[in-house]
């Protein structure tokens, strides 16, 4: 259960550079021991439109956005409009009367508000209005009692490496400057910070797509191709800076197709390969997907999702491509379909798959989402003595070369998974493409044999589960109770944050989670075994067409107990949303 928090949302306009300065306090939090995640609601244009960063702070992990609001900071009357609804009895609001004219104050709780002019106190102090976000830091500061230490930490570990010294005292003379304005208001209330325990040497502050690049370079990954597209941009940007480190090369393509066609390739020539995209890149890289599993050739894909169709809400989460991540490209190839919860998991599966790829020659696609892929949180450090690397049958010179043998890439073997060869290699020639073909790779239009061929591929999704690298359903709550949960990604650790929330506010433990990590292979035994112990299962997911819901319909005959509970407006579920539809049920 997540301890005591505090939630700070700080809401203005794209370009006030409240990102910025959400990314600072973060810094500052955790240099105070704090454990924390984030949530950054931000429109896809440069300038304009409603910006807001809240930070969660705990004393321990927490893993879920909140949805109320302990300290509201207003840039903008807007953020009166999108916050106020969240601001919790005993609330904080700070604004600033130059922007602010008309203050959507909240009836019927007793909330605090206070002026305080940002630019005005920056341009009085530093000639110029660039530090208001930095004062705004320091009055948050103030209200928090945060100690001078831990501020100062923050901002170094901000801004020193980037900016130099100089640039770091004055932005800690604007803290200060926010710190000793608010602590003269009138009436100036202070909440309490919660005890941090979990941040220190033994812990980290990471985003999804940062797990992710850390994963696929533990995981032994030499090549990426990519073409920039949010939520998923950073993937590939930080694989610019580290990939050529460990060994291994980073390409911008022109598109999502010549991308993955890129990874392809380098998969065949013997590399491990990926690429990271969204749900328009994805679209538009089916049938090279289908390539890679008619070929038989090893690539990963990481799909940070976000809501469609078409160009849809660039930064925005849902989980909308389930299906077309199933079953995209046309006829039947195989192919293992990931999950991730939480960034360890990003990280681990991510390492895992470049495994899986190898050991089953196919195309292994990762899911994560906005939420998860762009937002902070704090977590154990990493162990990378448990990653392993497992390239299955790819096969030596010596070995291809022992008297008697003959090389047949397309082997039919009770497993599915053909021995492998790489280009190069002595004694390894042999034919790929994306025509149906015979074992030596020859294309063939027989149909016995294209039966025999495609059962042989199909049978590899069959042998992958009993994989020691196939992530395994997890599980939480009351392994008795008669009401269970089933989700993927970010709505694992809301889920299981709302059974807490129940307990606490009527006392019911009646429930439990089963977290789906593998969407193919599907866990069906597992997911029978739970179902068949429930009376109702609510499928918690952020899509219209509830389409965990209806992989697991198409999977096992449980129809008349599945309960979709959905949400798609481009926000994640809070822990208090999915306690609230659970405590409906009698």
């Amino acid at each position: 259960m997540v301890s005591e928090s505090i939630n700070i949302a700080i809401g203005g306009e794209a370009g006030d550079g409240v990102l910025s300065a959400g990314e600072i306090l973060c810094k500052v939090f955790y240099a105070s021991g704090a454990g924390l995640c984030t949530y950054k609601n931000f429109p896809s244009r440069i300038r304009g439109g409603h910006t807001s960063y809240s930070i969660r702070a705990a004393g321990d992990i927490c893993r879920s956005r909140s949805c109320e609001t302990d300290i509201l900071i207003a840039f903008d009357e807007e953020s009166f409009a999108f916050h106020n609804h969240e601001l919790k009895d005993g609330a904080i609001v700070i604004y600033d009367p130059a922007r602010v004219k008309n203050v959507g104050k909240v009836s019927g709780k007793s909330v605090s508000y206070f002026e305080m002019p940002f630019s005005d106190i920056s341009v009085k102090n530093f000639a110029k209005p660039l530090y208001k976000n930095t004062v705004m830091i320091g009055a948050v500061a103030a209200i928090l009692n945060i100690s001078k230490e831990h501020i100062e930490k923050g901002f170094a570990d901000s801004i020193k490496a980037k900016k130099g010294e100089d640039v770091l005292k004055t932005n800690l003379a604007a803290c200060e400057a926010g710190i000793n304005y608010y602590l003269g208001l009138s009436g100036a209330r202070h909440l309490k910070m919660p005890a941090g325990k979990v941040a220190g040497d033994n812990s980290i502050m990471i985003t999804g797509n940062e797990a992710v690049t850390l994963g696929a370079i533990a995981g032994g990954c030499k090549f990426i191709a990519a073409y920039p597209i949010s939520p998923a941009t950073e993937i590939f940007e930080m694989m610019c800076s580290l990939l050529p480190k460990a060994g291994g090369t980073a390409m911008q393509a022109e598109d999502e197709i010549a991308a993955l066609c890129a990874a392809i390739g380098a998969g065949f020539a013997g590399a491990r390969s990926m690429t990271s995209t969204s749900g328009p890149g994805i679209s538009l890289m089916a049938e090279a997907i289908g390539l890679a599993g008619c070929a038989e050739v090893p690539v990963v894909i990481i799909d940070a999702q976000r809501p469609g169709p078409s160009t849809g809400l660039p930064t925005k989460t849902e989980q909308g491509d389930l299906y077309h991540a199933l079953f995209c490209s046309h006829g039947d190839i195989p192919r293992i379909v990931l999950a991730a919860s939480t960034v360890e998991e990003c990280f681990e599966f991510t390492a895992n798959a470049f495994n899986l790829a190898e050991i089953y020659q196919c195309p292994v696609i990762l899911l994560t989402e906005q939420v998860l892929a762009q937002n902070k949180y704090v977590a154990s450090k990493f162990d990378y003595s448990k990653i392993e690397i497992n390239r299955g049958k790819l096969l030596s010179e010596s070995e291809l070369n022992k008297p008697g043998y003959k090389f047949l890439r397309y082997e039919y073997c009770e497993d599915g998974v053909s021995p492998r060869a790489v280009p190069s290699q002595k004694g390894g020639v042999h034919l790929c493409n994306g025509n149906e073909h015979l074992e030596t790779g020859r294309i063939t239009e027989n149909p016995s044999l294209r039966t025999k061929i495609t059962d042989k591929r199909m049978k590899k999704i069959e042998s992958a589960v009993s994989s020691k690298y196939l992530p395994r359903p997890k599980y939480y709550g009351d392994a008795g109770a008669r009401i269970g949960v089933m989700a993927i990604g970010s709505n694992v650790p809301a889920a299981a944050e709302a059974l807490d929330i129940i307990a606490d506010k009527t006392g019911r433990r009646g429930f439990k989670i089963m977290q789906i990590t593998s969407l193919m292979p599907f866990c069906d035994k597992e997911a029978a075994d739970f179902i068949s112990k429930c009376d109702k299962v609510f499928v918690i997911e952020n899509n219209y067409s509830a389409q965990l819901c209806g992989l697991i319909k198409m999977r096992l005959p449980v129809h008349e107990k599945l309960i979709p509970v959905l949400k798609y407006d481009g926000n994640s579920f809070s822990a208090a949303e999915i306690a609230e539809k659970l405590m409906e049920v009698e």
